[in-house]
């Protein structure tokens, strides 16, 4: 699996988790009643809101994905499974 592949394979969670984070969000808080930087957001519609707050929440969530892919051990392979470094094998008696 090449590189970019995975990046892309890391859009579709992050898009979950962030449906789901919005859900969560926005049942407790009225988006109207956000105040940002001091200035409340009485002009912006409640859909407006919401639909920026989705997009940072999936900005985050694949953030969080590449990051996780990354810090994975292993290498993604071409040919099959993710290919590990290996081990010390040495017993000890």
């Amino acid at each position: 699996m090449s590189r970019m592949t995975a990046l892309v394979r890391c859009v579709w969670p992050a898009f979950l988790v962030a449906a789901v984070a919005e859900i969560v969000v926005f049942v407790a808080i009225d988006p109207l009643d956000l105040v940002i930087f001091g200035m409340p957001l009485q002009h912006a519609s409640r859909t407006a809101v919401c639909s920026i707050g989705f997009v940072l929440l999936w900005c985050t969530g694949y953030g969080a994905a590449v990051l996780a892919l990354f810090l994975a051990p292993g290498v993604p392979d071409e040919a099959g499974p993710t290919v590990r470094a290996p081990q010390n094998t040495t017993a000890t008696r």
